[in-house]
């Protein structure tokens, strides 16, 4: 027998993956108190209802269209050494180029992802294990309520190099989030549109 704090929380599961099942249309998840793991307090909402294939189609396409003066424009821009803008954009259209392929040639991330999550019909994607669900989708907005402890980036590393490549792109994958929530107070639907989560 489950006892009723392990109860509970299973109906609020249960509950929430009816809601995820019920959206229609435009599918936003909006998650109020969440802290990140900067220690930051805020409230998101997301669009859970966009196909990560089409951006990473489109980011790509836009990687894909870059030349030499745009690896220059890129390094002028964001004051950055060009041989190591053009170092990170090689790798970066060759991770780009896995992670649209086909499944056999993408790369272990990319697989793990698909594999884990449940796939509804309205395009939300969900993990629920270990009383912890996983969520991503496209953020739309949000508001800090607390500030955190927000490191400043290292404006010499791959990572930060990349970034700054999407970002000269637009990529639309630089708005993808995933949020992990372990203490669901309330889900309510709003309009078949809507799931709202508070912490």
């Amino acid at each position: 027998m489950f006892n009723q704090k392990t109860k509970r929380k299973m109906d609020l599961y249960r509950d929430l993956q009816k809601k995820f099942n019920a959206l229609k249309g435009a599918s936003f998840i909006a998650i109020k108190n969440y802290e990140n793991s900067f220690k930051e307090l805020e409230n998101v909402v997301i669009n859970t209802n966009i196909s990560t294939k089409t951006a990473k189609l489109k980011d790509l396409a836009k990687l894909e269209s870059l030349n030499q003066n745009d690896l220059i424009k890129i390094a002028e821009k964001y004051n950055l050494n060009l041989k190591e803008v053009e170092l990170n954009f090689n790798e970066l259209l060759e991770s780009q180029r896995k992670n649209v392929s086909e499944y056999e040639n993408r790369t272990k991330q990319s697989k793990a992802l698909s594999e884990a999550f449940d796939n509804q019909n309205n395009g939300t994607k969900y993990l629920l294990k270990d009383n912890t669900l996983t969520i991503y989708g496209f953020l739309v907005s949000k508001k800090i309520i607390k500030e955190g402890n927000r490191p400043q980036p290292n404006n010499k590393g791959k990572t930060y190099i990349k970034n700054k490549i999407k970002e000269y792109c637009g990529f639309h994958m630089l708005n993808y989030r995933t949020y992990k929530l372990q203490r669901i107070k309330d889900c309510i639907n709003i309009n078949h549109e809507t799931v709202e989560i508070k912490l």
